[in-house]
């Protein structure tokens, strides 16, 4: 009776020493599983995991662990990568906007030294012969694919009638300029004025207003202005340079060639 009841406690014991190691055994696997999924959020190594699911050292592995500092998290490393290459993509952005403003500038002091062209005959001004004499506006384009092409607008007709110059894209202007998509299409006129004798120009409503540079100022006309010698104006894209050239009157008298 005594040895069944030994027998009795020594298998009891074992059992709870095989209870105790299985518990044991549990604990450190999810002591493991947790280390493992946040050594993946802090950014640290995931090999702790299995330091700390050996037996007997697993509790000095999960110390370790904790006090070991995390590294950077995979949204961190990737939030890092994405800044780098944004700052490459601008750097390289900035290149060729420095590499296009270059090549713009080689582009305008080429056509500055471009020898003048000889404009085609679509001046109407420069079509007619006075009869009398004219003030006549001589306009030079600067820059755009026609730079150095001169104009010429006579402001009276044969009859001494004053006339009104128009300046714009469509065909019916006496000055025209087709090509230009941002001059209206009666963009401004250039008249000579009958009490002061003055050249004016005016705005005929253009969509992007005529603009007169007269040495260092510049501005928007918004009313008749009276033109001089050396002025710019920027019509759309075209900047055309004001030289006008006052009449001279005929002689009364032509001397006789024929004896």
């Amino acid at each position: 009776m005594n040895l069944t009841s030994s027998n009795v406690n020594s298998n009891t014991l074992l059992y709870v020493w095989i209870g105790l190691a299985v518990l044991a055994v549990i604990i450190q696997i999810l002591m493991a599983i947790w280390v493992a999924s946040d050594a993946k959020r802090s950014g640290k190594s995931v090999g702790w995991a299995a330091f700390v699911a050996i037996p007997a050292l697993g509790l000095i592995g999960l110390f370790i662990y904790i006090i070991v500092p995390g590294g950077p998290t995979p949204e961190e490393i990737e939030r890092q990568r994405m800044m780098s290459s944004m700052q490459q993509q601008l750097a390289q952005s900035q290149a060729e906007i420095a590499r296009a403003r270059e090549e713009a500038d080689r582009k305008v002091a080429e056509m500055a030294n471009r020898a003048p062209l000889t404009a085609p005959a679509i001046n109407k001004g420069t079509m007619i012969i006075n009869a009398v004499p004219s003030r006549v506006v001589n306009l030079t384009q600067f820059g755009g694919k026609n730079h150095g092409m001169n104009f010429s607008l006579a402001m009276k007709g044969p009859d001494g009638s004053l006339k009104r110059n128009r300046i714009g894209r469509n065909a019916s202007c006496e000055l025209s300029f087709p090509e230009d998509n941002n001059m209206s299409g009666e963009h401004c006129m250039l008249l000579e004025d009958q009490d002061t004798q003055k050249v004016s120009v005016i705005d005929l409503g253009s969509a992007n207003g005529t603009i007169l540079e007269r040495g260092e100022e510049k501005g928007r006309i918004n009313k008749k202005t009276v033109l001089e010698d050396g002025d710019y104006l920027v019509l759309g894209e075209t900047r055309l340079k004001i030289m006008i050239i006052e009449p001279q009157e005929s002689p009364e008298h032509l001397p006789d060639f024929n004896g």
